[in-house]
């Protein structure tokens, strides 16, 4: 498979100070262009061994491109130049996969499985910074260097024992480790090395006498290793560097975030095509990932470290049936809806706001789907509760709640050939974000952004060949 984007945009962003001292650039244009590429290739293969087990694999090879390029001009209050320069990073990254599931069924309703995933990916970026006003920070080369490399491997094995016809069990054990090495021109190597076995146990009970009627429970432990994003610690800078807009660099020495897990729930299919759900979740986090706002003695930086624990609880609310379910004679409309409520703590942080940082609270949405012939329509609803969140003693932010309207028309001239026509955004809701700081000898810093948004139509013609 080949990939390919451009993308170039041209923004203008002023800021107006209400209290206290403007920003260094209170008026700032960029023009930026990014491109990216990409090329990759999966091989798989299945087939029953002589032993009668059956074998699943896929080799996976990844190799991608990106090329950005900020060219920035800006002002101060009086109108004098503050800044006229560019950025350009560069990132060659490449990646390699290996997955495979090994069962076989024995008597007594067991299926045993033993499997494994293997991934590396490893990257080489560059960061060139020039500028014909400002003077770069001391310390800082023009070119910065980046090379960054992540393995993972895991491995498993289970037991899927069908007691009876009502009861299954999914019993099985799996060990994950991860190792990653970053090094470059501006700071000193950085190694880290994880892994964590964790046992998973599940079970289905399908109710006696109630048809389509089924409890499930899960217990198990996760693991989640960070990305290379999170891993470079290459940055991206903001011209009016302040606690409330800070430079964002990774963390070479992030660790994977460990976790305990529960989940329950209830499923009744009543009709053909219709189901109803009710599930709940309990998760205890350990090296939870947030953010980190510090100063470096030049400049403010945001980066993605480990705190010490999180708790998350879920409860969700779904269901989804064909008009036909419920009406006779009824046109070819399918319905959805589904409603999420989620609540967390972070015990490193003082309550009552402490929530996990890239949490929800409530999310509520509602849909329908139609078909007639070749057109196939629909249309959903989505809304998204916002509030405060405080990821940190020093440091809050409040995102305002959103409401998004959606909706497709699709035709399809033969098996072939697909018109697909949607838009997004209908409502035309701006996105808003307020950050806040509490520094101890500077104050209370609190910023508003706003991004203004409006509709967005997409016309997409899918061939199958």
């Amino acid at each position: 498979m080949a990939n390919g984007s451009s993308f170039r945009n041209h923004a203008h962003a002023l800021t107006t100070t209400s209290a206290g001292a403007p920003p260094p650039t209170p008026d700032l244009r960029t023009l930026g262009a990014f491109d990216d590429r990409m090329l990759s290739s999966n091989l798989r293969w299945s087939g029953t061994l002589a032993s009668g087990a059956k074998l699943e694999t896929k080799l996976g090879v990844e190799r991608s491109w990106q090329d950005t390029r900020v060219e920035r001009s800006g002002v101060d209050g009086l109108g004098r130049p503050e800044t006229a320069g560019s950025v350009r990073t560069e990132t060659d990254a490449r990646g390699a996969s290996s997955t495979g599931k090994v069962t076989r069924a024995f008597d007594g309703g067991h299926v045993l499985a033993f499997g494994w995933d293997a991934r590396f990916n490893a990257s080489e970026d560059l960061r060139a910074e020039q500028d014909a006003v400002r003077v770069l920070p001391p310390g800082q080369p023009p070119r910065e260097t980046f090379d960054a490399r992540v393995a993972r491997a895991a491995v498993y094995a289970q037991d899927e024992w069908t007691v009876n016809p009502q009861i299954s069990l999914y019993l099985g054990a799996r060990w994950e480790g991860v190792r990653t090495r970053v090094s470059g021109n501006t700071f000193e190597p950085a190694r880290v090395r994880s892994s964590v076995f964790s046992p998973v146990l599940q079970t289905l009970w399908k109710l006696p006498g109630e048809k389509g009627d089924q409890l499930r429970l899960a217990l198990s432990r996760t693991y989640k290793a960070p990305d290379l994003y999170s891993l470079v610690p290459r940055r991206y800078a903001w011209e009016n560097n302040s606690a409330t807009e800070a430079d964002y660099q990774g963390n070479p020495h992030l660790k994977p975030e460990l976790a305990w897990g529960i989940d329950a729930g209830w499923e009744r299919h009543w009709a053909e095509g219709a189901m109803l759900s009710a599930s709940a979740s309990l998760r205890r986090i350990d090296n939870y990932t947030s953010n980190r706002i510090y100063f470096d003695g030049l400049r403010w930086i945001f980066t993605p470290a480990n705190e010490d624990r999180a708790a998350l609880r879920s409860l969700q609310l779904e269901a989804k049936f064909p008009l036909s379910a419920v009406m006779e004679d009824a046109p070819a409309l399918e319905l959805r809806a589904s409603v999420s409520r989620n609540w967390s703590r972070v015990d490193s942080v003082p309550g009552p706001y402490n929530r996990m940082e890239q949490q929800t609270p409530l999310t509520a949405n509602l849909g329908l789907d139609y078909k007639r012939g070749a057109l196939t329509s629909g249309a959903s609803l989505a809304h998204r509760r916002g509030g405060r969140v405080d990821p940190s003693a020093e440091r809050s932010f409040y995102t305002h709640a959103r409401t998004d309207l959606e909706a497709y028309a699709a035709w399809r001239f033969n098996p072939k050939l697909q018109l697909r026509l949607a838009g997004s955004n209908l409502l035309g809701e701006d996105n808003f974000f307020e950050p806040a700081y509490i520094d101890p000898a500077r104050g209370i810093e609190r910023r508003g952004w706003t991004y203004p948004e409006s509709p967005t139509l997409r016309a997409t013609l899918e061939m199958t060949f």
